[in-house]
């Protein structure tokens, strides 16, 4: 794991040379001869709290996202800055936020590393939202603030956990997620009853029906959605397939088990974020806290059930090559022939149960 590295900056209320110091008033000098220095500071904190715990809330994020984080509450404090040369936890929040803000990262996805492509899209985000007091292309209070205030702590909609309908479905998603309803005005989407797909898995000897239902599927720039599911979980699966239509360039080269842990875990932090269902697939509860937090051995065991991939052998099994080889994807990107091994899945055709709803673009307005 990365730690976050924060270029530090001096806090903006330093004590004055002690020259400059005013001397205290004869009343608490008097005090503190009689009561001692713990009777002075009773005093002083006394009058003090109601302006500094007002100074408190007014500068403490309170975004779900950002307000567990320590790095970037020391940013929105002005005691430090993210830039170029960061890396860790921090940067994948602010990376996240600003891409769901519409400011989509299209190179190297958001992966925790501040460089060149978050420095522009930072930039890029700062300009649109008339974001000044920071430098061009890094994080400091005034950025910070403005993604806290654009994703702020609020309950979902009272529908959120009905059987799908298209305005509840939408409902969930609009609150936080309003540049992406935008951005569908682009894409196909297709909301359907049901998807599945007829795969097949090899026992040994020969290939067996190794059927797989699915929540939804990207080819290119068109979504296909099953809502045979709540209206908060079918908000999760399109979240999750606007982030394969929308996939970074570097991706496009990675095996298919990359690209999917990688949706996976950005649709995993959204809907934490976000105070949606936990999967308990993908998500583990600390049973004292009852903090949801990512589980990463989940994420991967749950990419490693789809066809191709967590097979018994090294590489991504793409095709069938007559009855008993495959045509392997290599972790090198390499393509190659082997026998198959019992264990071993391919993908199948697919399967849509209707009724089938092709979505307008003015539908997502």
């Amino acid at each position: 794991m990365r730690r976050a590295s924060a270029r530090r900056q001096p806090d903006h209320e330093a004590a004055e040379p002690a020259e400059r110091r005013a001397s205290p008033p004869a009343a608490l000098l008097a005090l503190q001869a009689t009561a001692g220095n713990r009777a002075v500071a009773g005093l002083l904190g006394a009058a003090r709290s109601p302006r500094a715990d007002a100074v408190a809330l007014q500068r403490a994020l309170t975004s779900p996202r950002f307000a567990s984080d320590t790095v970037l509450q020391d940013v929105e404090a002005g005691r430090a800055t993210l830039a170029r040369g960061a890396t860790g936890d921090p940067v994948r929040k602010v990376q996240h936020a600003v891409h769901d803000a519409g400011v989509l990262f299209r190179t190297f996805g958001v992966d925790g590393i501040f460089e060149a492509e978050t420095a522009r899209r930072v930039r890029q985000y700062q300009q649109r939202e008339s974001v000044g007091g920071d430098t061009a292309g890094a994080v400091g209070a005034h950025t910070i603030r403005s993604l806290d205030a654009r994703f702020p702590a609020m309950a979902l909609p009272s529908t959120a956990g009905d059987p799908y309908t298209f305005a509840g479905m939408k409902a969930v998603l609009a609150q936080w997620n309003s540049a992406m309803l935008a951005d569908l005005q682009n894409l196909r989407v297709e909301m359907v009853a049901g998807l599945s797909w007829a795969d097949e898995q090899f026992d040994g000897t020969g290939w067996v029906p190794h059927p797989m239902p699915g929540a939804g599927e990207t080819a290119g720039t068109s979504i296909t959605i099953a809502t045979g599911d709540t209206n908060e979980n079918v908000a999760k699966s399109l979240y999750h397939e606007y982030q394969h239509a929308r996939q970074p360039r570097a991706y496009q080269t990675r095996s298919w088990e990359a690209e999917e842990t990688r949706v996976f875990e950005m649709e995993t932090y959204w809907a934490i974020d976000r105070g949606l269902a936990a999967d308990p697939g993908l998500t583990t509860t600390d049973p004292t806290t009852g903090a949801v937090s990512i589980d990463p051995s989940g994420v991967g065991a749950t990419v490693g059930s789809y066809p191709g991939v967590g097979g018994p052998a090294v590489g991504e099994v793409i095709a069938k090559v007559g009855a008993t080889r495959v045509r392997v994807r290599m972790p090198n990107g390499s393509i190659t022939v082997r026998n198959a091994v019992a264990g071993d899945t391919v993908p199948g055709p697919r399967t849509i149960t209707p009724p089938r709803h092709v979505v307008a673009a003015a539908e997502w307005r």
